[in-house]
């Protein structure tokens, strides 16, 4: 995806900073799984 493309870069170029992750919807169980995919993918990436 175009996220991961954009972590990668950042990993690339000595990026050290921390990676937030929003999901602006309502709390419940889309967000959750939302973020918890992001995650899974960030953990994927190395990061």
């Amino acid at each position: 995806t175009g996220f991961a493309g954009l972590i990668i870069k950042l990993l690339e170029s000595d990026f050290d900073g921390p990676f937030i992750i929003e999901r602006e919807i309502p709390i419940g169980p889309e967000q959750r799984r939302d973020i918890s995919n992001a995650v899974q993918l960030l953990k994927s990436l190395g990061v």
